[in-house]
């Protein structure tokens, strides 16, 4: 495959996920990444991965297969660069931690949970979940985390139907870290142990579409804007996403820069030339309404 060579994976080989690739593909790139991190491959893993391919769907505009993809890619190298740091971290638990990029948004339907906690009827049925790690779960996840709790107990599903063995309480905890609504960063934050970078690895990873090639991250942009129950007008979206930048993106650059600031610099350098083109963008809006304004006046 053309994404990266052996054993080898950066943020500059990166191809984005399109409709076109095959399914055999996305094991391929999988593969590939599992042994950037020796992560050993088993046979099983090839079925699990086609139900993790299948548990995206398509119609949904933001989170599907393609943003999957995104997060996985850009977490492993996040978890590659830093690997020194990662160096006492077990096969199973680095194979849960690429289990849980690639599955953090699992059968995700297009609602937020404010719209299901707004409307019963899109919520999800787990019903058939095997309850044997509700009180995980219940403990890190946020009463009102819907999306994530159903992706939790979707992912265990398929672990279980394939026999394959992780660390669920750490599953459990990365998962539970993506619901950004209840797990906001501040700059000042530490991180201590491999288990505390993970955390912030799979937040950054989930929203690294910031930090992506500027055409890759506008389509992100936009892909999101269409999954909300009530579009932004084009002019609205450069404040607006510059304003989820200043909230969610910039303490979790802030806290890398704390203890790799090698990486941290190479990662502000792809923030800030997309927020420079966001301002290029903001001023052709702000151009057109004026010249619209002198027209009128005229």
């Amino acid at each position: 495959m053309g994404c990266f060579g052996h054993r080898s994976i950066s943020f500059s080989k990166y191809e984005p996920w399109t409709d076109d690739t095959n399914v055999l593909e996305w094991v391929v790139r999988i593969r590939t990444c599992f042994q950037a991190l020796n992560i050993p491959w088993k046979m099983k893993y090839d079925l699990l991965m086609l139900d993790v391919y299948h548990a995206y769907n398509s119609d949904v505009p933001f989170h599907n297969r393609r943003h999957a993809y995104d997060v996985f890619h850009m977490g492993v190298c996040l978890f590659h660069r830093n690997a020194s740091k990662m160096r006492g971290v077990s096969s199973i638990r680095k194979f849960t931690y690429c289990l849980a990029l690639l599955c953090h948004d699992a059968d995700h339907r297009g609602y937020t949970n404010q719209e299901m906690e707004e409307n019963c009827e899109l919520a999800y049925d787990d019903t058939e979940d095997d309850d044997t790690e509700d009180d995980d779960i219940e403990s890190m996840c946020s009463e009102r985390s819907y999306n994530e709790k159903h992706h939790i107990s979707y992912t265990k599903r398929l672990v279980h139907k394939h026999g394959v063995d992780m660390d669920t309480a750490l599953f459990t905890r990365l998962i539970s870290n993506t619901d950004l609504a209840t797990n906001k960063r501040s700059p000042k934050d530490v991180v201590e142990t491999p288990d505390d970078m993970m955390v912030l690895f799979i937040q950054l990873a989930d929203v690294g579409h910031v930090l992506r090639p500027w055409d890759v991250h506008v389509s992100f942009v936009c892909a999101l804007n269409r999954e909300r129950p009530s579009p932004l007008s084009a002019e609205d979206l450069p404040e607006d996403t510059l304003q989820f930048n200043r909230t969610f993106v910039i303490p979790l650059l802030s806290i890398i820069n704390t203890f790799n600031t090698r990486l941290a610099q190479s990662l502000w350098t792809r923030y800030k030339t997309n927020k420079r083109q966001w301002g290029i963008v903001s001023g052709y809006f702000s151009e057109a309404r004026r010249t619209k304004t002198e027209s009128r006046a005229e």
